[in-house]
């Protein structure tokens, strides 16, 4: 199987003031499947923390994800240890300054697919 790249798209909403831009970023294909089932893992990884740091830098008000969060088969319950792995862990000096995430499930992230 072939890993998406992980893409990072900003769009700037301006207001009258340009200096108060509303930054909407938007993800995708953000999860890693796990090391020993990804020879490409190394490079994966790199790739995902290069977007989070293109995230960090650019000040993005909101972050849209457009799913596969979860390689390769989704969370198996509420308090599944992959949330903390593939998302809360990774994103979370944003999430402690309160930016918001908005989430879209894709085909990995639901159900064991």
């Amino acid at each position: 199987m072939v890993w998406a790249r992980v893409f990072l798209i900003i769009i700037f909403l301006f207001k009258s003031d340009p200096l108060q831009a509303y930054r909407m970023c938007f993800i995708g294909d953000s999860g890693l499947r796990a090391k020993k089932k990804n020879p490409k893992y190394d490079r994966n990884f790199k790739d995902r923390a290069f977007v989070i740091k293109q995230l960090e830098d650019s000040r993005c008000d909101a972050v849209y994800v457009a799913g596969d969060i979860f390689y390769p088969d989704g969370l198996s319950r509420g308090d599944d240890p992959e949330f903390e792995d593939q998302l809360a862990s990774p994103f979370s000096s944003m999430l402690k300054k309160g930016v918001p995430f908005f989430l879209v499930l894709g085909n990995h992230d639901y159900m064991f697919n």
